[in-house]
């Protein structure tokens, strides 16, 4: 079985509780440096992804709920504990809360290994992370990033993110 769509097919090979589980296992760096690569990456590369996502959306809302991955979940015949694990992991990823995950979100969890690990598209997203600009990433590079709404990250930062951040940091 696949999920058809115009242009696309969502193969159950593509793994996609498979991808997300393992996007939620790495650090909380990783998981920003991936969604900033994401936005990176030229739209020829990953046509796929987005055209996977703008079919599971079907609100046209620019996030996929929880309702909306079941849905397409089952429609690839997931067994029920592989969708009770991806709501799960919806709820874990989405960092504002609402159960649902944004486009960008959704894309740095289906990037594969060599789609994020190009040369310029690396040094894009130090660029971005390099806040001050100063060549190191530092913790506050990392706050500044974290803390500004006009990033799409968020307006706020946990205790412990930070703490987290301090980790990985030091």
């Amino acid at each position: 079985r696949s999920v058809q769509g115009e242009g696309w097919a969502l193969q159950p090979e593509d793994d996609i509780v498979k991808s997300m589980r393992q996007f939620l296992q790495h650090n909380r760096l990783k998981r920003v440096a991936l969604q900033i690569i994401a936005r990176q990456i030229s739209d020829d590369d990953i046509t796929k992804l987005r055209n996977i996502f703008l079919r599971i959306d079907e609100d046209q809302s620019g996030s996929l709920t929880i309702d909306e991955m079941d849905k397409a979940l089952l429609e690839l015949e997931v067994d029920q504990n592989a969708r009770q694990e991806m709501a799960a992991i919806m709820r874990s990823i989405d960092q504002n809360g609402a159960g649902e995950i944004e486009y960008t979100e959704f894309l740095a969890a289906m990037l594969k290994q060599e789609q994020y690990l190009q040369e310029d598209v690396c040094r894009g997203a130090f660029a971005m992370l390099d806040v001050d600009g100063d060549g190191e990433l530092s913790i506050s590079d990392l706050k500044c990033l974290l803390t500004d709404g006009s990033q799409d990250m968020g307006k706020t930062i946990s205790k412990a993110a930070m703490e987290e951040i301090g980790t990985i940091m030091i």
